[in-house]
């Protein structure tokens, strides 16, 4: 049995490296358009502390969303019962990941929590669309059924 060597496992990372970066950049241009949306309006209604508020709730789903791809990149089994593991085991991540950064922001009280929550909801639904769709696209591109 012979080991692989270290060119061998660089390659075979590369697909996963490219996966999680097409990830990581839906989540991020999602969030830039919901900030763009989202700026005039909070702004005028809360003040910059309301813009702070909305640009913490942003990031907390960005954050939720990077790791919430990992289940979905490390499980390359073309199994469906392997795949509906992945799919659940990034939607415990993203939820319990938002959940748990949210409380910790939102009880430091040193932000708009209004803001916060609007945002942080607003957010974690429009990428989890967004992502959604990524991931769907890099599956069936993994499996040969899109160029």
């Amino acid at each position: 049995m012979s080991t692989p060597t270290p060119a061998a496992s660089m390659s075979a990372s590369r697909p996963m490296i490219g996966e999680f970066a097409q990830l990581i950049g839906a989540a991020l241009l999602g969030a830039a358009i919901l900030f763009g949306i989202g700026y005039v309006p909070t702004r005028q209604m809360g003040g910059d502390g309301a813009v702070v508020g909305m640009s913490i709730g942003l990031g907390i789903c960005v954050i939720a969303s990077m790791l919430g791809a990992i289940p979905i990149v490390c499980y390359r089994d073309p199994k469906p019962a392997t795949r509906q593991v992945a799919f659940l085991g990034t939607i415990a991540v993203r939820m319990l990941t938002t959940l748990l950064l949210f409380a910790v922001v939102a009880l430091s009280r040193r932000f708009d929590a209004k803001s916060l929550a609007i945002w942080t909801g607003t957010g974690y639904l429009a990428l989890l669309g967004i992502e959604t769709f990524t991931a769907i696209r890099l599956i069936k591109r993994r499996d040969g059924g899109l160029r």
